[in-house]
């Protein structure tokens, strides 16, 4: 979890190592970031709150604060540049060591910047504490002269715990200049993280790179410093921590994926929002032992899982599972990969299937072929003609369901009392043979019907539904969308024993009537998982509940 993400690089490289991420700062947040961001007004108590409830349910591996430092920065103890004196007055220093907390003086907006600032150091030292009880690994960045150093110290202090300072007293002080880590200038930065976790990071510049100048720049009627710029953590730094902390938590290398370009994901046959090109741009998809020098072939990807292989010392060649690689021992074994390659179309052939490629809107390639045989004999037929026709149909029917009577019967008959209540006056036999006639890709919804529909369970697999992500993260996804989405969970029951409760007593009766306003357990709706009515306990904005009455079947579980 990253409180204060900013540009939200930290996260981005936690994910790709392998980490479930959670980054959060305000909706005012004026970096770009690399990751999809939560925002929550941290300065707000109940957002607060929710934070700290997150930390102690999910259990997370580390937190890392990036506290601001806007009132805490050194840098407001140097005068402007003298071009710039004139225009701009100095900033003021808001803290020293004898008024860590902000000098009394202060009024205004000046006092507010100070008071909330502390209001957010408070906090931290609380999220600091709730660390040191739940052994979470933790760790905070900031510039190494910062103020924020002394003021965390003297609100930990506060707290009376001996235990509780000796355990902030041992969290390491790893200081390092960011140049060393991918940054542009010699930046002295402070990490205070728990013990052993990045102290592999320390290190002074080591003179055998350029730096950029630190420049304060005029923009309209205000003033831009670079050490906003420098706020952003580089890639390479993230990367090192992502690594660093990976290691502390035994967090095995995830398994090696295909290349992000949703080019090769297409082509590789995966799911991606992008349309299908009109003309292929690859003649053929092959496999090389290293990469491709020609000028018709393209890398689409490297490291694919399931494409490394074993060489022995004596040459032979076995495949290796997907998911597990393990590394070679020094001396016996070496690993070699394959790179998926595609090669691309002579121009003449390329050119060839465009010449005879259809108008991609064209009515024979977008409407499905019933669609178009009944427009064609709306604009062919006469219209006396296409009545008898269309009347032919259903009388078509009425036979079938008059042959299918006594098939009816015998169906109903093998129901529940509760389920044939219900289909009594319903033509199931028919529907079936109907449906059948169609070649319709779910036909197990006429069995969900015949027994009828389980309210509890997993859905099952349906051509016509698709549910991303696995069955953890969505329950994940599920309460954490709960809790921000402003829906209070039950206090007094857990959920899952008032939805129980709940659906017994809708069952004591054969039938029962609900709506969205009489629903029992405002945190629990019903929502379809297939075609027909299939309904499955979800709690809200998980996913889109129903809409209208629902009857629940008695005989149902």
């Amino acid at each position: 979890m990253e409180l204060f993400s900013g540009s939200g690089q930290l996260s981005a490289a936690m994910k790709k190592r392998g980490f479930s991420i959670f980054p959060v700062d305000h909706e005012f947040n004026a970096h770009k970031t690399a990751v999809a961001t939560i925002s929550l007004n941290l300065q707000e108590t109940k957002n607060q709150k929710l934070v700290e409830s997150m930390i102690l349910q999910a259990k997370r591996a580390a937190i890392h604060l990036g506290l601001p430092c806007g009132t805490c920065s050194r840098a407001r103890d140097k005068p402007l540049p003298a071009h710039l004196k004139e225009q701009f007055p100095d900033p003021p220093p808001l803290r020293d060591a004898y008024n860590l907390m902000g000098f009394p003086h202060l009024k205004g907006t000046q006092a507010i910047k100070v008071q909330t600032a502390n209001d957010l150091y408070e906090w931290g030292v609380k999220l600091l504490y709730l660390c040191y009880q739940n052994g979470i690994k933790v760790s905070i960045e900031n510039p190494e002269r910062s103020w924020l150093w002394g003021v965390l110290a003297l609100l930990v202090r506060q707290y009376n715990d001996p235990l509780f300072l000796e355990w902030y007293e041992q969290l390491d002080r790893v200081t390092f200049h960011m140049c060393m880590h991918g940054g542009k200038r010699a930046k002295n930065t402070r990490l205070l993280a728990s013990k052993g976790l990045y102290t592999p990071l320390a290190g002074e510049c080591d003179g055998q790179h350029a730096h950029e100048p630190w420049r304060i720049t005029k923009i309209g009627a205000s003033l831009h410093y670079d050490t906003a710029t420098e706020a952003e953590y580089p890639t390479l730094l993230c990367k090192r921590m992502a690594d660093l902390l990976a290691d502390a938590v035994q967090l095995p290398q995830p398994p090696a994926t295909v290349t992000t370009s949703r080019t090769s994901r297409r082509i590789l046959g995966q799911h991606t929002k992008q349309a299908p090109p009109l003309v292929p741009e690859f003649s053929a998809i092959i496999e090389m032992d290293k990469e491709p020098s020609q000028a018709n072939h393209k890398c689409l990807t490297s490291h694919l899982q399931g494409q490394t292989t074993e060489m022995s010392s004596t040459g032979q060649t076995t495949e290796m599972s997907s998911t597990a690689m393990p590394m070679p021992k020094a001396g016996d074994k070496k690993l070699r990969r394959t790179f998926k390659v595609g090669v691309q179309q002579e121009p003449l052939e390329f050119l060839k299937a465009a010449m005879e490629l259809p108008h991609p809107m064209s009515p024979q390639r977008v409407l499905p072929s019933p669609l178009k045989a009944a427009i064609f004999d709306n604009l062919t037929m006469d219209p006396i003609e296409l009545a008898k026709s269309r009347l032919k149909a259903v009388m078509t029917i009425k036979d079938m369901a008059k042959d299918l009577e006594e098939h009816e019967n015998q169906l109903k008959q093998q129901c529940t009392p509760a389920v044939r209540e219900v289909l009594n006056s319903k033509r199931v036999a028919l529907w079936e043979a109907l449906l059948k006639a169609a070649n319709f890709p779910d036909m197990e919804i006429v069995e969900v019907v015949k027994r009828g529909a389980d309210l509890t369970g997993e859905p099952t697999v349906s051509p016509f539904f698709l549910l991303t992500g696995s069955l953890q993260s969505r329950r994940k996804r599920s309460c954490w969308h709960r809790m921000y989405g402003g829906v209070k969970p039950c206090k007094q029951k857990p959920l899952v024993t008032k939805a129980r409760r709940v659906l017994t007593a809708c069952t004591r009766r054969p039938w029962r009537k609900l709506t969205r306003d009489t629903w029992p357990v405002p945190s629990l709706r019903l929502r379809w998982t297939r075609s027909l009515g299939k309904m499955v306990g979800s709690s809200t904005n998980a996913l889109p509940y129903t809409r209208g009455r629902l009857k629940i079947p008695k005989c149902v579980s």
